[in-house]
């Protein structure tokens, strides 16, 4: 019956004859959703009858789906913080079993009078990996770049990897040497105490001097034996 472009005011349709009728959006301006039909009724009331419809802005949704970089096996409970160009953290995505993960949805941009203004960016940045992997620490830049009035949301997908983290090497340490040189100089002590070199010189000195005793006494006896004859 009647079509028009919607503005800042109201739009006047006179002289409806009573009945139901449809309001049905076509288009709808960037960053908007066409809006549902909306049914409304002309009385015979002789007021002014109005309908009303709103469109929404389109929302924006991260997606991600994380994997082994070598065997491409997803990795569950990797965490993710999504945050505001600010750093505020607005939500933590944890991957589950298949290392996917979906955020909240999220507005795409900005709008001053009704109009589309500038993109939001958002970022996402891994907090947390699995043992024996390295943090990516790359720091994701997202803009929900708008598509058409016919798509609410839009999906921003991000296909991420984690690298093994590398062996660490276990080289001998000055510790380990020092380790073991107490135990080569407690055998040499042990070889030491055990050994029977004291005693062995102490039974010398007294096996000579009872040697030396006896000659001695030997001497004695023969003088006196000279000495009588």
């Amino acid at each position: 019956m009647e079509s028009w472009t919607s503005g800042d005011q109201p739009h006047y349709v006179e002289k409806l004859p009573i009945g139901t009728y449809t309001l049905l959006e076509e288009t709808a301006p960037k960053g908007y959703i066409v809006a549902n039909k909306v049914t409304f009724e002309v009385k015979d009331t002789g007021d002014v009858q109005g309908a009303k419809m709103e469109d929404e802005q389109a929302m924006g949704k991260v997606i991600l789906n994380k994997t082994d970089k070598d065997t491409k096996k997803p990795m569950k409970g990797v965490e993710f913080a999504l945050c505001d160009s600010k750093g505020k953290v607005l939500e933590t995505l944890v991957t589950d079993s298949a290392g996917h993960s979906e955020s909240k949805n999220y507005p795409i941009a900005t709008f001053k009078n009704g109009q589309y203004k500038k993109a939001i960016t958002y970022i996402l940045k891994e907090t947390k990996t699995l043992d024996g992997y390295q943090l990516d620490e790359t720091e994701h830049k997202i803009q929900f770049e708008y598509v058409n009035d016919r798509t609410p949301v839009i999906e921003y997908t991000l296909d991420l990897t984690n690298e093994k983290a590398p062996e660490k090497d276990t080289p001998e340490t000055s510790e380990n040497q020092e380790g073991s040189t107490p135990v080569s100089h407690s055998s040499d002590a042990t070889s030491v105490s055990s050994s029977p070199k004291t005693g062995d010189n102490t039974n010398i000195a007294i096996f000579v001097l009872a040697l030396a005793v006896s000659a001695g006494c030997l001497g004695t006896v023969v003088t006196v034996k000279r000495k009588r004859k």
